[in-house]
């Protein structure tokens, strides 16, 4: 009756750094590892896939599956690798990707997809077409931490200080400390069930926004530490913040 079991290379998995975990529609896990590749577990056995396989870069920050099932890998330095189950390609800044270091992937309602860029902003591809986002459209500026679309459809873009930025189709709007963020450097954000936008920052706490106020708590509300790592809601409708050295501090609001 362990209720923790730990596995690493030993067990099979590709490097004991994890960055990012992924449950398949076959109900298979994938870790994406900071040096080893990508790991997959069925809950038997576990596969590798890496550089020999086909994959840009064993230094992996995201891994995605969109809605046809094919998978996403985002790297350190290599690009995109995409993995359709039997073949692996590589998207880079040859091809159109802004900057080849991807931290976050996201798809939106279209079917289109999102690549959040360390030092390019985000790029956006269309089946071929890719069209990058930057301080020039009115992206906020710095390397993108975070990304989320929004029930609305707008999607939202987190930078490490520039604030967060907003992304309605046609226009960018940027919300900083000016506006009322709690601070411009972001590394999370999340949408609750009512539809507010909640971005934990780096030393600011964390900020709700309504849809036309923020509202930021701190350690001065109870909130455990400042610097936030990640934002969750739960079925009751508490919100969940991990911190960094403070554990997680619960809002029942």
């Amino acid at each position: 009756g362990r209720e923790w079991t730990t596995f690493t290379t030993k067990e099979g998995l590709a490097h004991n750094s994890v960055q990012s975990i992924l449950q398949d529609r076959k109900g298979a896990l994938w870790f994406a590892t900071r040096g080893g590749g990508a790991s997959r577990y069925d809950g038997k056995t576990w596969k590798t896939f890496t550089e020999k396989d086909g994959l840009a870069s064993n230094v992996l920050y995201a891994i995605f599956q969109d809605r046809e099932g094919v998978f996403w890998f985002g790297t350190s330095g290599g690009g995109v690798s995409r993995y359709d189950g039997n073949t692996w390609t590589t998207l880079s800044a040859e091809d159109g990707l802004a900057v080849n270091r991807v931290p976050s992937i996201c798809e939106d309602r279209s079917g289109l997809l999102w690549f959040a860029t360390n030092g390019g902003g985000v790029s956006r591809y269309d089946r071929g077409t890719w069209t990058s986002f930057t301080t020039e459209e009115g992206l906020a500026k710095g390397p993108v931490q975070s990304m989320l679309q929004d029930r609305k459809g707008a999607i939202w873009v987190g930078t490490q200080g520039g604030g967060v930025s907003r992304y309605d189709g046609s226009r960018w709007t940027t919300f900083t400390t000016n506006d009322g963020l709690a601070n411009d450097i972001v590394h999370s954000i999340f949408e609750d069930r009512e539809g507010a936008i909640w971005v934990g920052t780096f030393g600011g706490g964390v900020s709700r926004y309504d849809g036309s106020t923020w509202t930021t708590f701190t350690t001065n509300d109870g909130l455990a530490n400042d610097i936030v790592r990640s934002i969750f809601q739960d079925r009751e409708g508490a919100i969940w913040v991990g911190l960094s050295g403070s554990g997680v501090s619960r809002y029942d609001g």
